[in-house]
């Protein structure tokens, strides 16, 4: 199924983030299920990050999944983010989606973290979205996943964007 070209606002609220799991999402995670185990370096579709091994899990925090949804972008559906060379440090969380009353907040907040097992797979995935009624929420700082990952469970916690509601 290809991205749509336009958006609507219902599709834009109710649709971007089946959208944004299914075709621009899963591609990446799927890289972090099957290598994070090896090495806390791994090749995703748009490049190589480097992620922070822990004692049982290893994190990789503020990954791109999406090109920033800034200028002409602004509203239209995500688009998969370019290639980089080199390895990509990943041990940050990326900007909050912009709302009011919070600080450290960014159009450009299409990124995913992810707390994948130090052990081989298979393993289950779990992906935790924020609530917020499209108006506040985030996950940087507030969802650690460590604890599934060292259940076994690989956990993603993606950013969407939202409105930014009123005061």
């Amino acid at each position: 199924m290809e991205l749509q070209k336009t958006v609507n606002r219902r599709n834009f609220l109710a649709g971007a983030g089946a959208v944004v799991l299914g075709q621009v999402v899963e591609p990446k995670v799927r890289a972090f299920v099957s290598q994070a185990a090896i090495s806390d370096v791994v090749q995703t579709s748009s490049g190589k990050v480097r992620g922070q091994r822990g004692d049982r899990s290893i994190a990789f925090l503020g990954v791109p999944f999406a090109e920033a949804p800034v200028g002409p972008l602004r509203f239209l559906p995500p688009r998969p983010t370019h290639s980089w060379s080199g390895i990509r440090p990943a041990l940050k969380y990326a900007p909050a989606p912009v709302q009011l009353r919070r600080k450290n907040i960014s159009e450009d907040c299409l990124y995913l973290n992810v707390w994948a097992p130090a052990t081989p797979g298979p393993h289950p995935v779990l992906v935790w979205i924020y609530g917020g009624g499209n108006t506040a929420g985030a996950t940087g700082g507030i969802a650690d996943g460590s604890h599934f990952a060292w259940d076994g469970i690989v956990c993603v916690t993606p950013a969407y964007r939202g409105g930014v509601g009123l005061p």
